[in-house]
């Protein structure tokens, strides 16, 4: 059985419980409703499921120190290259070639263009993106925890399962 499965099978259990509670007659037997799920292999079933989980956490920080060690790897790699290129480009301008060729290679200086901006608030509006504004949502929910009212905000609490 799913935990799916066990999930459907404790509502429609503690339904049935409840709704006989409601005679005035009856009581709800807890210990019954508890001794039921521990029949359906409810407790294996979480053990299973936490088990799964913790080794999943586990390969998710495997995963994360992994991309972190690739990220310097890269970041070393594309330094390299960098020097490399100056090299090169030092070694070119030094010799005053704009091109050569050596082996199969071709080595040329290339020449383009870009804009550096000196002094940003002197370019005019027609040259700025708009930009939607970002709501800013640590500022408000500090500002709600502390009391105040913000129109169109509002706390809500979450729940989320912890397995220790």
């Amino acid at each position: 059985m799913t935990l799916y499965e066990m999930t459907k099978a404790a509502q429609e259990l503690y339904d049935f419980l409840t709704q006989s509670a409601d005679d005035e007659t009856a009581d709800f037997d807890e210990q019954a409703y508890k001794d039921t799920l521990e029949a359906i292999g409810v407790d294996e079933k979480l053990v299973s499921y936490a088990q799964v989980l913790k080794s999943m956490e586990g390969d998710k920080l495997v995963i994360d120190a992994e991309i972190e060690r690739l990220t310097k790897k890269k970041k070393s790699i594309s330094s390299g290259i960098d020097r490399m290129k100056e090299a090169v480009y030092n070694f070119l301008k030094l010799s005053k070639l704009d091109k050569t060729q050596a082996g199969t290679f071709s080595f040329r200086i290339n020449k383009s263009q870009a804009v550096s901006i000196t002094n940003e608030k002197l370019i005019p509006s027609a040259y700025m993106k708009p930009q939607p504004p970002k709501i800013n949502k640590l500022e408000i929910k500090k500002m709600l925890k502390s009391g105040a009212k913000i129109p169109g905000a509002k706390l809500t609490e979450n729940e989320s399962v912890v397995i220790k």
